[in-house]
């Protein structure tokens, strides 16, 4: 037996003992299949903390669900692009999940951007459904002229929701569009499925070895590292 041989079987020795029969039942699932199976499991739990407050996992299927309501009532059927321009915060994984629960996949926009360089990214998608809260709503309405198509996560109702969303997602669906720099000349869009965001949380170490760690939220939504972040 080679060295190199022996390293490769130690390696799957270790992804076997932190994965268990876990890796590939969780890379088929999506991303709200997998919420949905936190809130089964831990409705009352803290889902996410702010300086300004805190929501359950109970509270933000909720909240999503009315998002992704709103979603429906005013964009199209199937998949496509929701942009997401909004501060940090439960509001915004709220319209995260929301687009995700409407069977859309969500392109988020860097608010700190100058104006015109957000506007170069909206021509690409067209005239888009945006979803928005209170810190970017103005600079949301000056985005688009469609004001019927921009939600604002926090004006809708707070009350408890009836509203249930039937999703028909896939693992190879996407989750959503970020954009590159545009070093290189115009920015790229970068696409992540539902696939790769479980195999980018999970596929290294586990669902075990995080099932009792919190993460901080430091990278703006326009970048992949946000991914792990949110959905880890």
């Amino acid at each position: 037996m080679t060295v190199k041989h022996s390293l490769r079987l130690e390696q799957e020795r270790i992804v076997a003992r932190h994965l268990g029969d876990f890796s590939e039942a969780i890379e088929e699932q999506t991303v709200v299949e997998r919420f949905a199976t936190m809130v089964s499991q831990f409705p009352d739990h803290e889902a996410i903390r702010t300086k300004n407050g805190s929501c359950s996992y109970e509270q933000l299927d909720v909240a999503s669900n009315r998002t992704a309501a709103a979603i429906l009532a005013v964009g199209s059927d199937g998949p496509e692009p929701v942009v997401l321009c909004a501060g940090m915060g439960i509001s915004a994984v709220c319209g995260m999940l929301g687009i995700l629960k409407a069977s859309k996949f969500y392109v988020p926009l860097e608010p700190l951007l100058p104006i015109h360089q957000l506007r170069a990214q909206l021509d690409d998608i067209g005239d888009p459904v945006i979803v928005t809260n209170f810190e970017c709503e103005e600079l949301t309405r000056q985005l688009t002229h469609s004001a019927n198509r921009v939600i604002n996560v926090d004006k809708l109702s707070r009350g408890p929701s009836n509203e249930e969303t039937v999703t028909f997602v896939e693992p190879d669906d996407l989750v959503c569009v970020t954009h590159s720099s545009g070093s290189t000349g115009k920015p790229r869009g970068v696409m992540q499925t539902n696939r790769s965001v479980m195999h980018m949380v999970f596929g290294s170490s586990g669902p075990a070895r995080w099932r009792n760690m919190r993460f901080a939220q430091h990278a703006s939504f326009v970048y992949t590292g946000s991914i792990f972040e949110i959905f880890g």
